[in-house]
């Protein structure tokens, strides 16, 4: 069954789109079918399972073929809006982390050094 994980990470990564309750029976599906075929097979390489069921990105647009167009639609407007909250989030904090490094090493009161026998300790002169 080893040989069918990195398959199915796969074609759950091509069904990013997919809304997520679609992606799970969808997913949920074809793990028995894949399950299913490595039972009959139980020497199939991961190479066999991709004869059998296609490259991961097919089987994932095949799969995805099956969800709601408009949902699936939905769905990658909300992932890009995310990326583009995130982008936005993380421009925000480099620009901060970028000011205060800025304005750190301008002006910044330097501490005084302690040196030993100059402020009378230690001296028996």
């Amino acid at each position: 069954m080893k040989q069918a994980e990195a398959y199915l990470r796969a074609v759950r990564r091509g069904l990013k789109d997919a809304p997520a309750e679609d992606r799970e029976r969808l997913l949920k599906r074809l793990t028995g079918a894949v399950n299913a075929y490595l039972e009959e097979e139980p020497e199939a390489s991961e190479a066999d399972v991709v004869k059998a069921f296609g490259t991961p990105e097919a089987c994932a647009a095949e799969l995805l073929e099956e969800c709601d167009p408009e949902r699936v639609a939905e769905t990658r407007r909300k992932r890009r809006l995310l990326y583009a909250v995130i982008a936005v989030l993380a421009a925000l904090v480099l620009a901060a982390a970028a000011i205060l490094l800025f304005r750190g090493g301008q002006g910044a009161p330097q501490a005084d050094s302690f040196s030993p026998g100059h402020h009378g300790f230690g001296h028996h002169g």
